[in-house]
């Protein structure tokens, strides 16, 4: 029985204890990040190992409010953590008396009292406010749902993953925003909530499309494949019933939310015009992955992912798709490939799996004005990439990288399993050998960093014995210092792809300037936000202390720099044992406009004082 949504109580989530929890996390990672970015400065007492935190605020008639919570400094890149205790809130009256103490309830009151004491923009704050609150309902309706059909994730297959990994970024205040989507299109659109779409394919008039595609395969070829002939020469009869020529246009899916929200209201007299010709729905059922815009084919799950361009906003940015960026995709990938093809540790030890984006089509007609540029840039468009399931050997299974720092409903970690058959220093450091160093030998030998954090990597294991790992998502997330590659001669020249890269300074798009930007980057997106997550849950599942997961990181780290002593130099210039690292801060961008090393701070790397443990103990004797 296909579900609607009469079949999902809102009141009854909105009434349950989930609401509670996710209202308290979202209070925790909301004043973890404004603390840990420096946003707003507070009032500190040690307590034993934790520090109470008292940040200062006004209410609406200036009186002072005063919001508590208890944490620590992580030993992991110093990130601030709440413990479970909800945040509480006091207010003072006019003789300046404390009222009774009770626990912080509204994200935006909080937000509002606090800022009157820290300048902000209050139109910007205003839309973070929106964000924190649709995050609460957002995965306050995901959670009842995973609590309510008690949703497990292990034994579960990767594209089942992909929607039964609910908790979004674990840092970023706004994790689940989907600002756009209402309520409805949540259940229907959501990938928790595991429904088959079926995507609008569109003509496109090829004066204004874009059509790239990776050397030795044919785009009539993939739609083909995608459609079957008898969906694909219907299609074509309907361009002729408009009295048009097929061999004119280009066949692009679109979701079925971007036509309604965006595509109708941005292209009104290009579909009048017939530049666009509605062709029908396509016949294959999808369902989305985490990232919202891409999606498996649930039909046959051996065919392309596919990831559309959709216009919600989540997390810091609207998931629509820059043509810029679907052209290079094909050429950025085809690189990648060729790279780890050569590489005979990539290839022959690794194993490692390039899922290669392929193909990519966008329509791109130039704007009447900037105002018509800003509603309908990037509202099109589609990229293809190949499934995992083909790249799989016999025993293999494989799992986004962010479900080993997830948790099923009964509070017992997705790795549980793993962990007391394997013993958890061996599966550690099997886990760090497989996945880890792949992408830091892309760092290092080739000069190559990619974002490679949450659903980006993905974990091949045989029964939860870590083997190899499968990386993607190029197209966009991939920076270098082009003298600083292994072979500079062969990176693409970005400039004749799309003559947005000819426009764009260094630092802007793949080419940055400092090798440092590049390996920050690594540690970053890997080592801070992937391995940071798994270093706290087995710290507050197993008593594995942080301190104690960094040094076996550094050890491996060590281990790999032995075993290519001829990269000695690019070990260096790619140092993972610096002092500290630049990170972006995420909520600082959200509320403040600025120049781009504004959203940027210095924090202290957990590798350069895991080494030194060592070492120390080393010349120690022990």
């Amino acid at each position: 029985m296909e579900l609607t949504i009469q079949d999902f109580s809102i009141e009854e989530a909105l009434h349950s204890t989930q609401y509670v929890q996710v209202r308290r996390r979202v209070f925790r990672q909301c004043i973890e990040s404004l603390l840990y970015e420096g946003i707003v400065i507070p009032e500190t007492i040690q307590e034993d190992d934790e520090t109470i935190y008292t940040l200062h605020g006004l209410d609406e008639g200036d009186l002072p409010v005063r919001y508590r919570c208890r944490g620590r400094k992580s030993p992991s890149f110093g990130l601030v953590r709440l413990g479970k205790d909800p945040v509480t809130r006091v207010a003072f009256d006019q003789s300046g008396v404390a009222q009774q103490e009770s626990e912080a309830i509204s994200l935006t009151r909080f937000l509002v009292e606090v800022f009157r004491m820290n300048k902000v923009d209050e139109q910007r704050l205003k839309l973070f406010a929106n964000d924190l609150e649709q995050t609460l309902l957002k995965d306050t309706l995901a959670q009842y749902y995973r609590v309510q059909n008690d949703i497990r994730m292990q034994g579960k297959s990767y594209d089942e993953l992909e929607g039964d990994l609910m908790d979004g970024h674990p840092y970023h205040p706004s994790y689940k925003s989907r600002v756009g989507f209402t309520y409805v299109d949540h259940f229907a659109y959501g990938p928790e909530f595991k429904q088959e779409v079926h995507f609008l394919w569109l003509a496109i008039h090829k004066r204004y499309s874009q059509v790239s595609i990776d050397q030795g395969k044919n785009f009539d070829d993939l739609l083909l494949d995608e459609l079957g002939r008898d969906h694909k020469e219907a299609f074509q009869q309907i361009i002729v019933n408009h009295g048009c020529d097929p061999d004119q246009y280009a066949f692009v899916p679109v979701h079925p939310w971007q036509w309604r929200n965006h595509i109708v209201p941005g292209f009104l007299d290009d579909i009048h015009r017939k530049e666009i010709i509605v062709l029908g729905v396509g016949s294959d059922g999808h369902r989305p992955q985490q990232s919202i815009r891409t999606f498996a084919n649930k039909s046959n799950p051996h065919k392309p992912y596919l990831k559309l361009s959709i216009n919600v906003v989540n997390t810091s940015a609207a998931r629509h798709l820059t043509p810029h960026s679907l052209a290079s995709a094909p050429i950025v990938s085809r690189w990648l490939k060729e790279i780890t093809d050569e590489d005979v540790y990539l290839r022959d030890v690794q194993k490692v799996i390039m899922l290669q984006e392929f193909a990519a089509v966008a329509y791109d007609p130039p704007p009447a004005s900037e105002l018509v540029e800003m509603v309908t840039f990037g509202v099109i468009g589609c990229m293809w990439r190949e499934s995992l399931i083909p790249h799989l050997e016999t025993g293999e299974d494989a799992v986004p990288y962010n479900a080993l720092a997830a948790v099923e409903v009964d509070e017992v970690p997705f790795i549980d399993r793993w962990i007391r058959e394997q013993g958890l220093e061996n599966w550690l450091v099997r886990l760090l050998e497989s996945s880890v160093l792949p992408v830091v030998h892309i760092l290092v030998k080739h000069g190559i960093a990619m974002e490679t954090h949450a659903q980006n990597m993905i974990l091949v294991h045989r029964d939860g014995v870590p083997t190899r790992v499968a990386l993607k998502d190029f197209h966009e997330d991939l920076i270098f210092c082009q003298p600083f590659l292994s072979e500079p001669d062969k990176c693409p020249n970005f400039a004749e792809v799309h003559e947005y890269y000819a426009t764009k300074p260094d630092d802007v798009m793949f080419h940055m300037n400092e090798t440092s930007t590049v390996r920050d980057l690594t540690l970053e997106t890997l080592f801070l936000i992937n391995l940071g997550q798994l270093a706290r849950l087995l710290e507050e599942h197993y008593g594995y202390a942080e301190e104690r997961f960094w040094e076996m990181a550094a050890q491996v780290l060590e281990g790999h720099q032995q075993r290519f002593p001829e990269l000695a130099e690019r070990f260096t210039q790619f140092d993972l044992f610096v002092p500290s690292v630049q990170v972006e801060k995420l909520t600082k961008k959200k509320l403040y406009t600025t120049n781009e090393n504004y959203h940027l701070h210095e924090v202290p790397n957990p590798l350069f004082e895991a080494r030194k443990r060592l070492h120390s103990m080393a010349v120690g004797g022990y």
